[in-house]
Order: C-alpha cells, then structure tokens, then sequence
C-alpha cells in the first residue's frame, strides 16, 4: 500500500542577504532530495527554491514536498544550493511508515507550529500557520498541534484524545480528553485534529509533546511524541 510522506524544509533568509540586495533583487536555491528505504529503493524530488526580500520580514522560509512511497525504514536527504553564491547546505533525517491494518487505530506524525497572538483557540475558524521545522518556541508563544486518526469507518468513529507535555520524565503539563470531530468527506482518509497549548511560563529547555487517541468504541489507544525546545 502507498503512503504520503510530507517533508517539511526550512532555511534562514537572513544567509542570503547579499543575493537579496543584488541588483536581482532575490535568491534562487537548487533543492534536492531523496527518500531511501532499507529495500534500497529511492524516490527523489527536486525543484528551485525562490527568496525574496519579503521573506526576511517572516522568517523562516518554510517549504513542503510530497513523495508517495511504500510503507518501511526510510533516510530522508535535502540538500540545497545557491546559484549566486555556491553555498551548500544539507540534512537527513531517519524515519519510519508503518504498515496500518484496516482494523487499528493510527496516527499520524505531528506538525507543530507557534501563534503568538494570544487569541482564543477555535476548532472551526483557525487561520493557517507556518509549521516550525526546528521546533523551537519562545516562553510567550502557544503551540498549536495537528495530526491525522486513521480508523476504520471514521464517520462513525468515537475518539478521544489528549496532550501531555513533559520535561526529564515528568509531566509539566496534560490538557483534558477532546473528542475528535468526525464530520469529514467520506473521500478524506483521516480524521484531522489540532489543538494548542500556552508555554507561557515555562522555563527554557527541552520538553516532550505526547498525544494520545483512544477509540471509545474498541478501546484500541494509539499516540505520537515529538520533543521541542523553549528559549
């Protein structure tokens, strides 16, 4: 069975101020990557990554590329290079596409992302917002969390779920069991949910964000941790 994997990229705009104060006036990056899973089986992606000025008033430069591959061990590569310049860059990251059973509960990874309006959290009309690659937040920031249930017959589906954040094995925080809406298209593969978190208050370091679904109706529980840092 084919999956979607969805990598997120992101670059600091300040590095290429002299391109963008050229008489072009942007900076054009070469992107390539490649997705190697322990068959030895690659599936590649490559395309032109443009930076303008624009970017340096929100940085950073956050961009997605979508590759349909197998389920299986995968090391994700992306390197990039600036044609003015001949800077280069890398990363690699390890990861793993489970093969699901139609009759479990799944979820997906977790994208994160930092509002720091401060305004109230609303399941019905949230404004989009750039997902953090690096996962760093600030002590003044909100978290906003999003991930996918796969469960068979979602549209009857009873899910709850719930977060905890802990820090060196110990639980700072843990936000009260939601139930996962599930009023999606019948043509829509997973139940998506978000929800947010205030850091306000929290001392600088490194923490661990654990979700946790349960299907009402089976009992089956399926979770996903992603670590994050506060400065």
């Amino acid at each position: 069975t084919q999956k979607s994997l969805r990598n997120s990229m992101q670059i600091d705009p300040s590095l290429f101020g002299n391109e963008l104060e050229s008489e072009k006036h942007k900076a054009e990056l070469d992107v390539l990557g490649a997705a190697v899973d322990d068959r030895g089986i690659i599936s590649t992606f490559k395309h032109v990554l443009t930076i303008t000025p624009n970017s340096l008033s929100a940085p950073p430069v956050v961009w997605h590329q979508q590759l349909t591959v197998p389920h299986g061990l995968y090391q994700v590569r992306v390197a990039v290079r600036a044609r003015e310049s001949g800077w280069t860059g890398s990363a690699m990251q390890w990861l793993v596409i489970p093969d699901v059973p139609v009759d479990k509960l799944h979820m997906s990874s977790l994208f994160v992302a930092a509002r720091q309006d401060g305004g109230a959290k609303t399941q019905n009309s949230s404004s989009p917002l750039k997902v953090s690659v690096d996962r760093r937040f600030t002590d003044k920031s909100i978290l906003r969390f999003q991930t996918y249930i796969y469960t068979t017959a979602p549209q009857n589906a009873e899910i709850d779920i719930h977060a905890d954040v802990w820090r060196n094995e110990t639980r700072v925080l843990n936000t009260p069991a939601a139930r996962v809406p599930n009023n999606i298209s019948p043509k829509q593969p997973g139940l998506p949910y978000w929800s947010e978190i205030s850091l306000t208050g929290m001392a600088p370091g490194r923490y661990l964000l654990t979700v946790t679904a349960i299907d009402r109706k089976s009992t089956l529980t399926t979770s996903q941790q992603l670590p994050f840092t506060i400065e």
